[in-house]
């Protein structure tokens, strides 16, 4: 397993340099109304890719690695293929009203929607291919499939080199459709298995016993996300989006520690899935810590090396378009370092499909959040705002640390199953495949 982390680091880590380099050749190039408007358009897209999260690839996650008979596994993965290609349809929809609604003035508006809907769209369907390999722990295929993105998207530096004029919007977004289109396909063809959809409701019924543990993951991931997005919604409706660009503009930094752990979140469900199969204690907590030690260890040294060159970073990359930067970036440093531990913490509660209780954990932090953001941004200065996101993410960690201490508790307390038997109580229809063939 531990080759298979590094190689998930390294890959997620060459995604999230093609993200960094693209924001801030974006943030350097347009006026911030313009990046502003960019940078809500991506808030909305991760948005969208996390409802899918929840829906589909989380319970990819934990049902599939259990089945060890073909016909239910595969009847599975139909399934929520389908479910998925569902919501790229109705994230390419979503994409193209919104794209009308906020680049009514950019050039080509309508050119610029399209790309906006078909960028959402396929962003889907990339999102579950990944998840698919990564569900049979083969990082190396995602890495072929993650190099071509890269690649193709690395298009927009092209441009911006020889054609500067040419980088508006519409360009971007259509970029990064072909190349998440490319991916997709890629991504599938490595993995030597169909995209196979179906819309007959025999198939998309098994989904109603999935939905028992997808309601509660979705119902986390919208409390999550009012608790971490909780500074778009009041600084936008109160200041406007070229306020708003200068807290995008401060995230940017930590940006690619989320992917990270997104990544990292891909390869460690699905193996903590079995070890919540066998109520492994030693293997969930050994894991934990190795996650903890690896993602902090590097957060810090990313703080360290920021630290010694903040003169250059100001100066070359925001270039005096936004003010108090400084105070900004340190309060994104806070609240980017308690969502690491408690996006850690997460990760093993989501393989016991502790769902219900991390939905609960983000919808206290959601409350705080709203009101710590909305009295700070009103009374201090929007810069504050980012202080109300870290009080939200604080609430949250301390539950989840609470529920994850005891569940190890209770888990020690049962021992290990018994050989055939099926553990970690998956719903009657999907269990039937997860015995021993």
């Amino acid at each position: 397993m531990l080759q298979k982390y590094l190689l998930t680091f390294c890959n997620q880590g060459l995604l999230s340099l093609l993200n960094f380099a693209l924001n801030v050749a974006l943030l350097r190039a347009w006026a911030p109304i313009d990046y502003g408007i960019f940078a809500l358009t991506l808030v909305l897209a991760l948005t969208i890719e996390a409802l899918q999260n929840a829906l589909v690839n989380a319970p990819l996650s934990v049902y599939v690695p259990v089945m060890h008979r073909r016909a239910p596994r595969v009847l599975t993965e139909i399934m929520l293929s389908s479910v998925s290609a569902i919501m790229a349809v109705a994230a390419l929809i979503c994409g193209i009203v919104f794209g009308l609604a906020v680049f009514g003035e950019a050039r080509y508006p309508l050119l610029t929607a399209l790309g906006v809907g078909a960028f959402m769209g396929s962003q889907l369907l990339r999102a579950y291919g990944r998840s698919y390999l990564f569900t049979q722990l083969r990082p190396a295929r995602v890495a072929v499939s993650d190099v071509t993105y890269v690649t193709v998207g690395s298009t927009v530096f092209v441009l911006l080199w020889f054609a500067p004029d040419m980088i508006v919007p519409a360009t971007v977004f259509w970029i990064l459709t072909i190349a998440n289109v490319i991916a997709t396909l890629l991504s599938f063809w490595v993995a030597q298995v169909a995209l196979r959809l179906t819309l007959r409701r025999r198939i998309l019924r098994r989904y109603a016993e999935v939905w028992r543990d997808a309601r509660w993951a979705l119902a986390g991931v919208v409390t999550a996300t009012l608790q971490s997005r909780a500074h778009v919604l009041v600084v936008t409706a109160a200041f406007g989006e070229a306020v708003f660009a200068a807290l995008a503009a401060g995230a940017v930094l930590f940006g690619p520690m989320r992917l990270v752990l997104q990544a990292w979140g891909m390869i460690t469900r699905p193996f903590l899935a079995r070890a919540v199969g066998r109520r492994d204690r030693r293997e969930i907590v050994m894991t934990n810590r190795f996650s903890l030690g690896a993602v902090l260890a590097g957060y810090m040294a990313f703080v360290a090396l920021l630290y010694l060159l903040w003169d250059q970073v100001e100066i070359r990359l925001y270039a005096g378009k936004y003010e108090d930067m400084e105070i900004i970036v340190v309060l994104w440093a806070a609240v980017s370092l308690l969502f690491a531990v408690r996006a850690l913490f997460s990760i093993p509660l989501q393989s016991m499909r502790q769902f219900k209780r991390l939905a609960f954990a983000t919808a206290m932090g959601a409350v705080v959040s709203l009101v710590s953001v909305t009295i700070l941004a009103l009374t201090l200065g929007f810069q504050y705002s980012v202080a109300g996101v870290g009080l939200g993410e604080a609430v949250s960690l301390v539950y989840v640390i609470y529920i994850y201490r005891r569940y190890m508790r209770n888990l020690a307390a049962t021992g290990p199953l018994e050989s055939g038997k099926n553990g970690a109580g998956y719903p009657a229809q999907i269990a039937n495949g997860a015995g021993n063939s």
